[in-house]
């Protein structure tokens, strides 16, 4: 009984962990800072082209519900 517990409990810390890291990515994504540093990691983002990608995606989302047909892929979209 007592080694069930402890199991279900390790698999409830480990369910949450990867939760919570998940989440501070998404944070981290809709934030839009342009620099970030942790633990002596450094992480540097292009926010500029990350934008122009987000209103790439609303553009055709939009063309799509307003025209009603399939929108076409980002990697054949200009910029």
């Amino acid at each position: 009984m007592a080694q069930e517990l402890s199991e279900i409990f390790y698999s409830l810390l480990l369910t949450s962990g990867i939760g919570m890291v998940l989440a501070l990515a998404r944070m981290a994504y809709k934030s839009k800072c342009k620099s970030f540093k942790c633990c002596g990691c450094e992480i540097v983002r292009d926010v500029a082209g990350e934008e122009a990608l987000d209103m790439q995606q609303q553009r055709a989302q939009q063309e799509m519900s307003q025209s009603g047909r399939e929108p076409e892929s980002p990697s054949s979209t200009r910029v």
